[in-house]
């Protein structure tokens, strides 16, 4: 029998025969979330979370597109779970949907793509005034201890 909390119960492994794992149930858990109160990709709209992540929180954004080695999904279309880790109170996670297969793929592969998006929203002139502008202020925002 696999231990409730341990990380190959939640990465799926060491199940019993039959029973989904525990890190199916919350990757199905995360999708059910992610299908009621989830945004879908825009620029602006995960711009708007990022800087405010890092300028009125004070944390450091982090996607996640897969949960127990597996990506999620809603109505078939990737799904991430943007996260705002060690920032104040207040700053919950957000799902985004319909996201670009390539981006998720830059999630895989980047560290620290929040600052990468960013700029490539920047350059291509995908953001709003205010935004822009705050895009400073985002990249230079010191950490919360």
């Amino acid at each position: 029998m696999p231990k409730l909390f341990s990380r190959d119960a939640a990465l799926g492994q060491n199940d019993e025969p039959g029973k989904p794992g525990m890190g199916q149930v919350m990757k199905e858990a995360y999708e059910r979330s992610a299908a009621t109160d989830g945004q879908p990709w825009k620029s602006r709209d995960v711009a708007q979370k990022i800087i405010d992540c890092r300028s009125n929180c004070r944390g450091i954004p982090l996607f996640r597109p897969k949960f127990a080695k597996e990506q999620l999904r809603v109505d078939g279309k990737p799904a991430v779970l943007m996260i705002c880790l060690k920032g104040k109170k207040g700053c919950p996670g957000t799902f985004f949907t319909d996201v670009p297969p390539e981006t998720v793929r830059d999630m895989e592969n980047r560290s620290g793509e929040w600052r990468y998006f960013l700029q490539k929203w920047d350059e291509e002139d995908a953001l709003t005034t205010d935004l822009r502008q705050r895009i400073g202020e985002a990249l230079t925002a010191e950490v919360n201890a």
